[in-house]
């Protein structure tokens, strides 16, 4: 059974680029997002390939996630069918011996900049860089769906993090 633990954190200031090995535009469009069941999205990586992944909460930072290559072509059919999407560029990173991830959001999420790192287990211990000033992990409204369907734009004054 596919299973994905991370941890999300929103990123302040610039110091992560250091730590940049690689660098890929996404697009995300959702086809279907509930929040207490499954969650369907196809993805599309640098225009050159596609993926569609369901996704949906197991318990506190797990997720079911199982994700499956799919034609470029029928993606972006896809892509043109949703009422929700996201662009954002991802940044992959190692810092301290650890994967992580740093994505800058587009649109009308910009300028939001999320960290993700990937677990092998809920409570395996993490290095947390001083640039990841607030953990989001469990905020549902943190979510690159959620994102989707409520961009950050459209956030009351009170409810944005000063840093945007």
């Amino acid at each position: 059974m596919g299973l994905e633990i991370e941890r999300r954190f929103i990123v302040k200031g610039d110091d992560w680029k250091e730590f940049i090995q690689s660098r890929k535009e996404f697009r995300q469009g959702y086809l279907i997002i509930n929040n207490d069941n499954w969650t369907v999205r196809v993805r599309i990586i640098n225009n050159k390939e596609a993926y569609l992944t369901l996704k949906k909460p197991k318990e506190g930072i797990t997720r079911y996630e199982f994700e499956y290559p799919v034609p470029l072509n029928d993606a972006e059919d896809l892509f043109k069918s949703v009422k929700y999407s996201i662009a954002k560029t991802r940044y992959e990173l190692i810092v301290a011996n650890q994967c992580w991830v740093v994505d800058c959001f587009q649109g009308e999420n910009h300028p939001l900049v999320l960290a993700e790192i990937e677990l092998k287990y809920a409570n395996e211990k993490i290095k947390k860089p001083n640039w990841c000033i607030k953990e989001v992990s469990n905020l549902e409204e943190w979510s690159n769906a959620a994102l989707a369907k409520t961009p950050i734009c459209s956030w009351p004054i009170a409810k944005k993090p000063k840093i945007l």
